[in-house]
């Protein structure tokens, strides 16, 4: 859409929400005209160029904002973009844009998922209000929605290759912020020995997703390296790509190091199992073990080589002997309390915390989240989505490149990431986290472009 297309009624209603919001801000309601401002401006950006907004939305996703605005609850730039998106994809779907929706499974399927929560938050038992402080149910529940209508808004709303690369783009650059980040953070004097980020993507000041979102960082930096032409470009990409491996190391992350070795893996067969390749990797493995043993601090090096489970040993163990102990009280909550749908998202701290072993720890897994939060169900359909994902993204590779369709490094990439992802899945509760639904979104949107091309066609 461009200026022309902005009609006199709707000139008009943007001069009557400033108007309202002059009048507003002058009676002392600050809050209110914030909003009523910040809407309007939105409105304007978002009408002219959804998916400059789906960018916007991305981004507010990625930072964290809430220091440099004024408290206004639920009224968060966020929350209005997603308003607005709203208003504009049912004006979409009364136009007739919904049959072709049908093909991208992605969006059936999570609602599905959606609707099993809502039913399971419906016949949990009510948390005691002493620990009250410990139910994620709201957190859990909003998380999920909201970055589930992220995908809706991204499949509609991105309608071009180009649109699409802006979102990697702006994924790699803050990667990048979060690795420097964490490189800066490591030298202040009273730092912790594992590297996070105290500028980049929230959830980086986390040490395991750190490492994750470094680990998609090398990916991309592989990929594009491939496509590079120039040496410049190429020489880039190596050192971004080796920034990001050494990020990894820092984090002392042993989820990381488990992937590692599986994107090597997928690397080599991909580039074909010939045994100078074989050979060639395993070089490149025992020169990046090398320089880590020379580079990287003992105390990191110490906790990536612990995988036995010693309840005398120190942080390390404990944390695998904590992992596996949780492994077993949530099995336990899964097959006692309701197999069949789960006992709600967010419940499963508090529920652990009364019945259990009083331990207030998560479940460290997705899968045993998704078990213990929706039952069987849930991590069906979860499997489900998990496969239609996987076929898609198969099927544009065999598909081939051609003019106006997503080039190889994008599918690749969103591939390779989402290989990794399952294997990361096994040791966080990473199915609420924004990296799912991004390689959710960015699958059904390339899914989607090519059906468009081909009925163009």
């Amino acid at each position: 859409m461009n200026w022309t297309s902005l009609s006199i009624p709707k000139i008009g209603t943007l001069l009557i929400l400033m108007g309202v919001t002059l009048f507003v801000a002058l009676s002392g309601a600050e809050k209110i005209a914030f909003a009523i401002a910040l809407s309007t401006a939105l409105l304007v950006v978002v009408t002219l160029r959804p998916n400059l907004a789906i960018l916007a939305l991305l981004i507010t996703f990625l930072f964290s904002y809430s220091s440099y605005l004024p408290d206004t609850g639920r009224l968060t730039p966020n929350n209005v973009l997603g308003a607005v998106l709203c208003i504009l994809l049912a004006v979409k779907l009364l136009k007739g844009e919904f049959p072709w929706l049908l093909r991208i499974r992605q969006i059936p399927i999570l609602a599905a998922i959606g609707l099993i929560f809502l039913i399971a938050t419906y016949l949990a038992p009510a948390h005691p209000e002493s620990l009250a402080s410990i139910d994620r149910t709201n957190k859990e529940l909003w998380d999920f929605f909201s970055q589930a209508a992220f995908v809706t808004f991204m499949i509609f709303f991105i309608v071009n290759t180009k649109q699409a690369s802006h979102v990697f783009w702006i994924l790699y650059v803050v990667i990048l912020f979060s690795a420097v980040s964490s490189i800066t953070n490591l030298m202040q004097p009273a730092a912790d020995y594992r590297a996070v980020a105290t500028f980049g993507v929230n959830m980086a000041k986390n040490s395991n997703h750190l490492a994750f979102y470094c680990l998609m960082g090398t990916v991309m930096s592989w990929y594009l390296l491939q496509t590079a032409r120039s040496i410049s470009a190429r020489l880039c990409f190596i050192v971004m790509g080796l920034l990001f491996l050494g990020v990894i190391f820092l984090t002392a992350s042993r989820n990381a190091m488990i992937n590692v070795l599986v994107l090597f893996t997928v690397i080599t067969l991909e580039s074909g199992l010939s045994k100078r390749k074989v050979f060639a990797t395993a070089a490149v493995l025992v020169l990046i073990g090398s320089a880590a043993i020379h580079f990287v601090p003992q105390k990191n090096l110490e906790r990536i080589t612990v995988f036995n489970i010693d309840p005398t040993q120190k942080e390390a163990s404990q944390s695998l002997l904590q992992r596996y102990r949780t492994l077993l009280v949530g099995w336990k909550i899964f097959l006692y309390e309701n197999p069949l749908i789960g006992v709600g998202p967010g419940n499963f701290r508090w529920i652990r915390r009364i019945d259990y072993d009083h331990k207030t720890v998560p479940t460290h897994n997705a899968f045993l989240w998704a078990l213990t939060s929706g039952g069987i169900v849930a991590l069906l359909l979860y499997l489900l989505l998990f496969w239609v994902t996987w076929k898609d993204l198969r099927w544009m590779e065999h598909r081939g490149h051609a003019t106006g369709l997503p080039p190889p490094w994008m599918i690749k990439t969103v591939r390779t990431t989402f290989i990794l992802f399952m294997v990361f899945s096994l040791f966080t509760e990473a199915w609420l986290e924004l990296i799912l639904f991004l390689l959710l979104g960015l699958t059904a949107t390339m899914k989607k472009i090519h059906l468009q091309t081909a009925r163009s066609a």
